[in-house]
């Protein structure tokens, strides 16, 4: 009997450190997208017209593509989340939501130059793949977030929708 409690104890103090550890990589996870994007947003403005800015424009929105994708398949193979791990998802894309929205916006200014400099069919089919990476992250999320918390997202979800297809509009004139 005694043991039998033991094991008990032990199996929700683990279930429950597991869940902890699980949002908390979830929200780094998200954080690390944000600072990849800051990072893209800097390349984008310091887009001077040479290779050298181009290339790391490049390797900026790839490696904030590859932060989503990080980030997606860790949420995908977790447990969804409600309550206060929705909460604390919800804030950490609450955090990189505007900083999409600006580096999105800088693409738009950039492109005129981007484009003249010879770059844009290159910028534009990232940006376009990041779109694509931008889907199948909100799915995955919408498939661990409560109806509730998903509710709340949709206005944002489909602003950074809306802006994405200003900027790869901006590319494609």
């Amino acid at each position: 009997m005694l043991i039998t409690k033991i094991i008990a104890i032990v199996a929700i103090t683990v279930t429950n450190v597991a869940a902890i550890a699980n949002i908390d990589q979830t929200v780094s996870n998200i954080h690390e997208i944000t600072h990849k994007l800051r990072v893209a947003k800097r390349a984008i403005q310091h887009f001077n017209g040479g290779v050298p800015s181009a290339l790391r424009i490049a390797n900026a929105v790839f490696q904030a593509h590859k932060a989503s994708e990080t980030a997606r398949n860790h949420i995908g193979s977790s447990d969804p989340f409600s309550g206060p791990d929705g909460e604390q998802t919800m804030g950490a894309y609450n955090e990189m939501y505007p900083v999409l929205m600006a580096t999105l916006q800088a693409g738009q200014d950039k492109a005129p130059q981007i484009k003249k400099s010879g770059f844009g069919y290159i910028s534009r089919g990232m940006m376009h793949s990041l779109y694509l990476e931008k889907g199948q992250f909100e799915q995955v999320m919408r498939g661990q977030l409560s109806r509730n918390h998903t509710q709340m997202l949709e206005p944002s979800i489909d602003d950074v929708d809306a802006e994405f297809k200003r900027t790869l509009e901006a590319f494609d004139n």
